[in-house]
């Protein structure tokens, strides 16, 4: 059996196609690393319950709320225990975070989102959704400081209160959450001073 030698136009056409396989992962590198470090100090997730997010876990646990039902507009998902949970995925630490709920719930219900201000003890920061309208859809929205607020895995975990749904036989409908979080926008002194913190 004979081997071919390639020729000087092969070999140059496996350097080029290695140089561009090349780039174009570390152009994806760039892009994955450039969107994590989010130089703007802003990021908005929303989670719309029709599609898995790859930021947000989906409302748990199972039981306390029913699966995610589908209409021709939109998806939504019932909670008919309280509390539930919902998991963030952060590349990094952030400042604050103002959460918006698309929600339906009933007038004598009341509902408040928090987030978790310990890792080890029962520690909450909540805050009450002022409804303006009852049985129908509602936007309402809450503010959190998480300056110092624990990272468990990359994630921060906020809870969905009202208290006595269990109870009550009644039930509050989610149809969309978003999270706004904020941070400093990266400026070159803060490069300066993660430079000097290396140097003593």
């Amino acid at each position: 059996m004979k081997f071919q030698i390639p020729n000087s136009k092969s070999k140059v056409v496996i350097i080029v196609t290695r140089k561009i396989f090349l780039s174009v992962i570390i152009l994806f590198f760039l892009y994955f690393f450039i969107r994590d470090l989010n130089p703007s100090g802003a990021r908005d997730i929303k989670y719309d319950f029709c599609r898995p997010s790859p930021y947000v876990s989906e409302l748990s646990p199972l039981g306390r709320v029913l699966a995610i039902e589908k209409t021709e507009d939109f998806c939504y998902q019932r909670m008919v225990i309280d509390p539930v949970y919902v998991d963030v995925r952060l590349p990094q630490s952030y400042d604050a975070v103002t959460v918006s709920a698309v929600y339906k719930k009933p007038r004598s219900q009341t509902l408040s989102l928090g987030v978790r201000a310990s890792l080890y003890e029962w520690q909450w920061k909540m805050e009450t959704l002022i409804s303006a309208v009852h049985n129908d859809w509602q936007t309402q929205e809450v503010h959190f400081d998480i300056t110092a607020l624990p990272l468990e895995r990359r994630r921060i975990r906020f809870i969905i209160s009202s208290p006595g749904l269990g109870d009550s036989g009644k039930e509050i409908e989610f149809r969309e959450l978003t999270f706004k979080f904020n941070k400093q926008p990266f400026n070159l002194g803060m490069v300066k001073r993660w430079l000097k913190s290396f140097v003593r």
